[in-house]
């Protein structure tokens, strides 16, 4: 804190860092957990400092705009300054529910804009997905726009689901095309899934891409999710799912489709399920289904279970068949329960099916239940069927008797006393016997409930004699409820001997709730022998509830002896709320000997709800008494609310007081909202004796709420502001609350802002209110605004209320934009509202002489253009000379095309010089060609040089024209470059029908190059036959970077496991650190334990240059196979680096890393990070 008011923070930092570096020169195997919690203790710290540079918290940011501390232009213009995308779409997101409509557009348009700048498509996913919610319907589209542009596929598929929800009709059209592109089965079934809640119309569409779909799992999947749209494909799903090879995933489908299937369909689905080898995944399906099946195929199902050999599983599907086994079924059930080897199983089915045995049946259920050997299961099932016949208890007691294990024994014969309570005294004699003290301890939570009053004597003396205090405290707890008030005070004194200070103030609490007032009266002694602070104040503050008026006064001197003056602030506020009146008055004096200002501020802001009339003077002397002013102004404007009149006027004048005039002004406007008439117009004079102009303006708006007739002042002051910036932050606050009057007054304030952007800014607050006859001026002013770019926002935001004659004058200053670009999407804007511009800006279009920005406009335009522009629009297309310009305009143009045009446009395509760029505008182009013009685009394609960018073309044409995949495989076999004929055989593989798999196997493996014939290997792994497997893996190993080596030879690891310690003998070899970690990182999941110690020695060496968190995150669930000096060592250097990020990263880490710390430093470790974790956000909250 110290450092903090000095200003010295750096200085702070180096402490840590000396006391950081201390602690580990004195590590060693002994101290190793105090030394691990130090570690984070300190790089917490350091993490803490951190953050206090980062962006302001969101939750802050809201509530200043709710307030009224800031405008919400101040709080938009906040969020648009951060620097980080991620930050500031999430900060535009969360506050736009706060801001005024015109606002929170603008906030969600520029949070859909900088979604683009997010380099993580994973993040960019996400924040689409965060926003789709919130969009208004005009910027959907835009929404689908930036979905498409995302390359991940399953990052793509994340985001379109997300939009699918909140899509209008027109747009599930788009959605919908955007699915079929998506190359990857699974992630195009995920969409669709999203997809199929919404879109009834385009049903039929869904399903037959979902057909499309070539893997059985994916299709079934796909299909079952539009299932519930259309019943009838259950049928289809069910076959598509018997065709399932892999086990795991035709249970998923079977699973899905358990609640959904018909009767008729039952059957058969047994049928499926009896076919899977691996048995828990059968029993869990026959388990599952057991409630969907009517009596006559139980039958079947209990046939199922007999041929489940694995006890477990079989007794699980026996145990969810018993409540439902018809009479006739009950006879074999017997039999196949005799058959279960483990009698802990067999017991427990016993007891199940006791209920529904006929008599006859229950002399067999008994000779099962006596044939177990075990003595603990023996009693479970004699137990469980004493309920039919009595005289089976005496039995069960017997063969609990027999039980070894005094814990079991102590179980079962706590069981058994349900039906026999004498059975107690020797459940708790067995309890006595146990010898290890978790398992005593444990044992008092069956027994608890359970025990009479005379035996619970016997029991708390039981407890006394554990000596461990953890498990002692665990078993006081489970008594604790049961105690009559006799053996309360035995129990506090069993707690009161506890030596550790954290276990006795736990366990006097959970004894607080039956105390009489006298054992109170002790635990409160107790408490205040308590040295940690943290303790005693959550032992007082739980304690609070259940004092009597006569102990609270001992509390409160309870918490003023507490020295930690945080502590000593939360205490005093906690009692607050239960005491009298006459006690208050001793908390408030409590408040003053508070040296710290902010913790006496903070005990006397939470008191001013609590405090009576009478003593609110003595808390506003108090206040009065702080030195520092923001800190006193706080106090204050909290205080506020409460104070009489006849302490508003003191208050007033303290108030007035407050030297820096920014917090005098927070502190009257606190005020104001309780100001009787006659002292608002002194708070007035207050306000204007502030000689900051800024500062006044906002200080008369405030109180304006209450006097509108201020409003007119306020506006004179704006009027006076010389700063520019100022001038327009005060009109935008009074912009929403200028009467009409006032607002042609405003409007000749912004015209007189010299500084363009702040004009245009006060424009822009400005344009919702403005009635028509201020329009015409607006639109002059607009035009007076030399800079193109202000000039254009101001246009922009007055188009929505133009009527027509002044649209005429927008599209005329609109003309006068030099800038190109800003004249293009000004005059797009100006377009949409007047219809009749269109020719002319088609026109204009012509006249832009940058292409880019005239294939920008005519982007633009597209949408908008009526049939009989469109010609116009393809001339112009054609006259672009840049290919790319070109290129773009006509896929711009495609989706609008009559038929009549289209040939046209694939003539303008075929005279692009550029390859690539006649390959996309035919693409483009592709989904509208009839069949006439398909074999025309074909030939154009043919006769592009490139056989990387034909391979490309050809490739969107095929979905088309099928019969091009062999020609597509033979161009991409001639191109030259193997990073092109490894990227386009890769996009082709989902696609490429089974009988060319082999000669794609045969292009990829002949790539000279080890990496791309490694990416182009692994693309087909998962399409080729188990036929050519062996030559795939030939190939593999044929790469002789060892590199490339391991990303071939991963891939085939799941169709080949036996490659594993191949794959990792290749990790092993590669040479750069980075490479070598990341491959381990991958491999390490499928890794045997052997390998461990040398994945953990390469991630240390990439600690700098790779995410080391992750290098060993990956391998946190087998710490206990690594050796403890290589562990110790990675996690020393790991956490100096992480410690320079902020504190919630650093948090982040640390969960990652949880069973590293654990097996480095036990749970003693484990419990000092998380009281670390207390402390430093305590001290930086």
């Amino acid at each position: 804190q110290t450092w903090e008011r000095l200003g010295e923070t750096g200085n702070f930092v180096t402490d840590v860092a000396r006391a950081w570096q201390l602690v580990e020169e004195s590590s060693n195997q002994t101290n190793l957990p105090q030394v691990i919690s130090l570690q984070c203790r300190y790089a917490l710290m350091s993490a803490s400092v951190n953050s206090l540079a980062t962006n302001l918290p969101v939750k802050l940011l809201i509530a200043l705009i709710q307030k009224k501390v800031w405008t919400p232009q101040q709080g938009l213009a906040y969020a648009l300054q951060s620097s980080n995308p991620e930050q500031k779409v999430h900060l535009l997101r969360q506050i736009a529910n706060y801001l005024p409509a015109n606002l929170k557009k603008q906030a969600l348009s520029k949070a859909l804009f900088y979604t683009q700048e997010i380099d993580s498509e994973k993040e960019r996913a996400k924040a689409l997905s965060s926003l789709a919610e919130k969009l208004p319907p005009q910027l959907f589209p835009v929404a689908v726009a930036l979905t498409r542009e995302i390359n991940g596929v399953n990052h793509r598929a994340q985001a379109l689901s997300s939009l699918a929800k909140f899509l209008p009709p027109q747009l599930l059209a788009e959605a919908v095309s955007i699915i079929r592109e998506i190359d990857s089965e699974t992630y195009r079934t995920k969409a669709l899934s999203g997809l199929a809640e919404k879109m009834p119309q385009f049903l039929p569409v869904a399903v037959a891409t979902a057909r499309e779909i070539k893997s059985q799992y994916h299709r079934a999947k796909a299909l079952s999710g539009l299932a519930q749209k259309q019943p009838q494909l259950l049928a289809e799903v069910l076959a598509a799912a018997r065709n399932i090879r892999d086990y795991y995933c035709r249970a998923d489908v079977l699973s899905d489709l358990a609640d959904k299937l018909p009767p008729q369909l039952l059957t058969e689905t047994i049928s499926v399920v009896r076919e899977i080898p691996p048995e828990p995944i059968r029993a869990k399906l026959l388990s599952d289904l057991a409630d969907k099946l009517p009596p006559q195929l139980l039958a079947e199902v209990l046939a199922a279970a007999r041929n489940i050999r694995d006890d477990y599983c079989r007794a699980e599907v026996l145990s969810n068949l018993a409540d439902k086994l018809p009479p006739q079924l009950l006879t074999e059930t017997i039999s196949v329960v005799r058959e279960i080897n483990s009698e802990n199983h067999r017991a427990k089915l016993l007891s199940d099916l006791a209920d529904k045995l006929p008599p006859q049946l229950l002399a067999e259920a008994v000779a099962a239940a006596r044939e177990i050997k075990s003595a603990y299961a023996r009693a479970k099932a004699l137990s469980g069927l004493a309920q039919k016949q009595p005289q089976l208890l005496v039995e069960a007691v017997a063969a609990a008797r027999e039980i070894k294990s005094a814990y079991a024994r102590a179980k079962a014969l706590s069981g058994l006393a349900q039906k026999q309570p004498q059975l107690l005294v020797e459940a708790l004699a067995a309890a006595r016997e146990i010898e290890d003290e978790w398992s005593r301890a444990k044992a008092f939570s069956f027994l608890a409930e359970k025990l009479p009053p005379q035996l619970l004597a016997e029991a708390l003396a039981a407890v006394r004699e554990i000596h461990s205090e953890n498990y002692r405290v665990d078993a006081l707890r489970y008594l604790a409820d049961k105690l009559p008030l006799q053996l309360l005070s035995e129990a506090v004194a069993a707690a009161r001997k506890i030596e550790d200070e954290s276990f006795c103030a736990d366990t006097l609490r959970y004894l607080t709730d039956k105390l009489a007032p006298q054992l109170l009266a002790e635990t409160i002694a107790a408490d205040r022998k308590i040295e940690d602070d943290s303790d005693r104040t959550y032992s007082l503050s739980d304690l609070t509830d259940k004092l009597p008026l006569q102990l609270l006064s001992e509390a409160v001197a309870a918490a003023r002896e507490i020295e930690n003056e945080w502590y000593r602030a939360s205490t005093l506020r906690y009692l607050a709320d239960k005491l009298p009146p006459q006690l208050l008055s001793e908390v408030v004096a409590a408040t003053r000997e508070i040296e710290d200002e902010r913790y006496r501020a903070l005990a006397l802001s939470s008191l001013a709800e609590k405090l009576p009339p009478q003593l609110l003077s003595e808390a506003v002397a108090a206040a009065w008494e702080i030195n520092s002013e923001p800190v006193r102004a706080k106090v204050l404007s909290d205080l506020a609310n409460k104070l009489p009149p006849q302490l508003l006027v003191g208050t007033l004048s303290a108030a007035r007081e407050i030297k820096d005039e920014s917090f005098r002004a927070d502190a009257l406007i606190s005020l104001a909202e309780k100001l009787p008439p006659q002292l608002l117009s002194e708070a007035v004079a207050a306000v204007r004796e502030i000689d900051s102009e800024p500062v006044r303006a906002r200080a008369l708006l405030s109180l304006a709420e209450k006097l509108p007739q201020l409003l007119a002042e306020v506006l004179a002051i704006a009027k006076e502001i010389d700063d520019d910036d100022f001038r327009t932050e005060a009109l935008i606050s009074l912009a929403d609350k200028l009467p009409p009057q006032l607002l042609s007054e405003a409007v000749a304030i912004a015209k007189e802002i010299d500084d363009d952007d702040c004009r245009a800014e006060a424009l822009i607050s400005l344009a919702d209110k403005l009635p028509p006859q201020l329009l015409s001026e607006a639109v002059a002013i607009a035009k007076e605004i030399d800079d193109d770019d202000c000039r254009a926002r101001a246009l922009i935001s007055l188009a929505e209320k133009l009527p027509p004659q002044l649209l005429l004058e927008a599209v005329a200053a609109a003309k006068e934009i030099k800038e190109e670009y800003l004249f293009a999407k000004t005059f797009s804007c100006l377009a949409d509202k007047l219809p009749k511009f269109l020719p002319e800006a088609v026109a204009a279009a012509r006249e832009i002489e940058n292409e880019w920005y005239r294939a920008e406009f005519l982007s633009s335009l597209a949408e908008k253009l009526p049939p009989q522009l469109l010609s116009e629009a393809v001339a112009i297309a054609k006259e672009i000379d840049d290919d790319d310009c070109r290129a773009r305009a006509l896929s711009s143009l495609a989706e609008k095309l009559p038929p009549q045009l289209l040939s046209e446009a694939v003539a303008i395509a075929k005279e692009i010089d550029d390859d690539d760029c006649r390959a996309r505008a035919l693409s483009g182009l592709a989904e509208k060609f009839p069949p006439q013009l398909l074999s025309e685009a074909v030939a154009v394609v043919r006769e592009i040089d490139s056989e990387s960018v034909r391979a490309k073309a050809l490739t969107s044409l095929a979905d088309k024209v099928p019969q091009l995949f062999p020609e597509v495989l033979a161009t991409i076999g001639e191109i030259y470059s193997e990073e092109d004929r490894a990227d386009r055989l890769s996009n082709l593989a989902d696609k490429l029908p089974p009988q060319l798999l082999s000669e794609a196997l045969a292009i990829a493996k002949g790539i000279d190059s080890s990496y791309y014939r490694a990416i182009a290997l692994s693309s087909l792994i998962d399409k080729l036959p188990p036929q050519s497997l062996p030559e795939a893996v030939a190939a593999a190993r044929e790469i002789k970077s060892s590199s490339s080596r391991a990303i071939a030879l991963s891939s085939l690891i799941d169709k080949v496991p036996q490659l594993l310690p191949e794959a990792v003998a290749a990790a092993r070899e590669i040479e750069s650190s980075s490479s070598r970690a990341k491959a381990l990182s991958f491999l390490v999941n499928k890794m045997l334990p052997q390998l461990l110690p040398e994945a953990v020695a390469n991630s240390r060496e990439i600690l700098c240059e790779y995410d080391g968190t992750k290098a060993l995150g990956s391998l946190a669930d087998k710490p206990s196979q690594i050796p403890e000096s290589e562990l110790y060592c990675l996690w020393r250097e790991l956490f100096h680096i992480s410690s320079v990020h902020t504190r919630s990263k650093l948090l982040t880490d640390i969960k990652v890393l949880t069973p590293t710390i654990f097996s480095l430093g036990g749970q003693q470790a484990l419990k000092d990070i998380a009281s670390a974790i207390q402390d430093v956000s305590k001290w930086w909250s």
